[in-house]
């Protein structure tokens, strides 16, 4: 069976943020579209990603405060199979997905769900 690239199954052109921006304006961003992680861009250039467990845990008002820096990332061309391996053995909740403009998408664990549900039904 031939794997899949990420790109089949992420996100694409996800919600963001700035590292400037307020938590409040992420839990903002994160209710209104149902979602529980925004990459933190900068110029273009990916800084970081919070998550909702971030929020509910944060001492702080600003986003470059509370974010993680060290960001999971992979090319859009990834093996399905080696991103899931990479979530599963750090135990993340996403990888952000970059190339060369940036911040292409995002992989959850809803989006590797769905994967494998679309997998079981073939």
């Amino acid at each position: 069976m031939l794997v899949p690239p990420v790109s089949r199954y992420m996100t694409h052109n996800p919600h963001a943020i700035g590292s400037r921006e307020l938590l409040s304006d992420a839990r903002a961003l994160m209710q209104a579209h149902r979602i529980h992680h925004l990459p933190v861009v900068d110029d273009d250039r990916l800084v970081g990603i919070i998550s909702a467990d971030d929020l509910s845990g944060a001492v702080t008002d600003r986003i470059g405060d509370a974010m993680t820096r060290d960001v999971a990332s992979v090319c859009a061309d990834a093996r399905l199979d080696e991103v899931v391996s990479l979530m599963n053995a750090g135990r993340l909740g996403s990888v952000v997905i970059t190339g060369a403009d940036g911040v292409e998408g995002i992989f959850t664990i809803h989006d590797a769900l769905r994967a494998f549900a679309e997998m079981l039904a073939r």
